[in-house]
């Protein structure tokens, strides 16, 4: 698969700006890759310009962030989320009914994905125990910087 040429696309539809590209995340919860932020970030498929869709979500108030052109890497978390949720679990489940999609999904992202699952990229922690590590250090290093503050004040 040529991934450089998957995300070239040639529809007449407008092409938002990518809001992201250039953010430094230093702390959590700064951006959310995913469609219950408040950046509706995506790639830049038709179906994500589309008129109605992109009216809809800013009558939400949400902002409209896209990739840049023949960048499919700016996408790339919810891409690797989107295959383990559906490696993972959406096609291993027989699922009967939508109540059983939803009452399975959140179970899996909650408890599996975000509790158990190991994250290669979070140095092969789970997301919880990766994020309360970080809120720990976080918490010393800014202990650590009140008591700096406060010894060298006369």
């Amino acid at each position: 698969m040529n991934l450089a040429r998957s995300s070239f696309y040639t529809h007449s539809l407008p092409i938002y700006p990518n809001l992201i590209k250039d953010m430094v995340i230093r702390r959590l919860n700064r951006v959310w890759i995913a469609d219950i932020a408040y950046i509706r970030h995506s790639d830049q498929g038709v179906q994500y310009a589309w008129r109605e869709y992109v009216e809809e979500f800013k009558s939400h108030g949400f902002e409209i962030s896209m990739s840049r052109k023949g960048n499919p890497y700016d996408n790339a978390t919810m891409e690797s989320f989107f295959k383990a949720l559906k490696y993972e679990e959406v096609y291993l489940c027989k699922y009967k009914t939508l109540a059983d999609v939803m009452n399975k999904l959140p179970y899996f992202i909650e408890e599996v994905y975000n509790i158990k699952r190991l994250h290669s990229a979070l140095d092969y922690q789970p997301p919880d125990e990766f994020e309360e590590l970080l809120v720990m250090k976080q918490e010393k290093e800014d202990s650590r910087q009140t008591l700096l503050t406060l010894s060298v004040q006369p």
